[in-house]
């Protein structure tokens, strides 16, 4: 029997995360507090790819619509991290955001956003010509949490609308 919370017709794009370096966000340090992370695609699709560009791999959305779903792998040492939220802006340059919002408060409706227990997942259909042009390109960083202590850090990749595709 079918979920009533899963459409028939979503398919989900996994994309998994391994913690090179955890950097707890509340802990002072020098540098940069970003968790050090490896991508993997675990299962290809046309919708969304991996590709690296200037030293950093990126999400691609090839298609107008992509549900994607985010999970941590545990560290070498066995770490386990949960998913405990997403935040967004419009990076400079990259388009006009609905009415101003560079947040992507209204482009990312809480619909669009799921979390569950252990993965994250985004209905990413806003990146086929939402507000005035349908090149938007989202920073977004994407929250997680160990939990043997409570520590939170930030994993940082990017979401890239492919206009070449459309």
């Amino acid at each position: 029997m079918a979920s009533k919370h899963k459409q028939p017709s979503e398919t989900f794009t996994e994309i998994v995360f391994s913690i090179v370096k955890f950097r707890n966000l509340l802990s002072p340090y020098a540098g940069s507090p970003l968790t050090l992370h490896r991508m993997q695609l675990a299962n290809p699709n046309e919708a969304v790819e991996l590709a690296e560009r200037k030293n950093s791999e990126n999400i691609l959305i090839h298609r107008g619509e992509a549900t994607i779903r985010f999970t941590i792998k545990p560290d070498a040492n066995n770490d386990v991290y949960f998913p405990i939220g997403i935040a967004f802006k419009l990076r400079p340059g990259k388009g006009k955001a609905a009415s101003g919002d560079i947040l992507g408060r209204k482009d990312f409706s809480r619909e669009d956003v799921r979390l569950g227990p252990n993965d994250l997942i985004i209905k990413a259909s806003h990146f086929e010509g939402c507000g005035s042009t349908p090149q938007h390109r989202y920073k977004f960083s994407l929250f997680i949490q160990r939990e043997r202590d409570g520590a939170l850090g930030v994993i940082d990749p990017i979401i890239d609308n492919d206009p070449g595709m459309h």
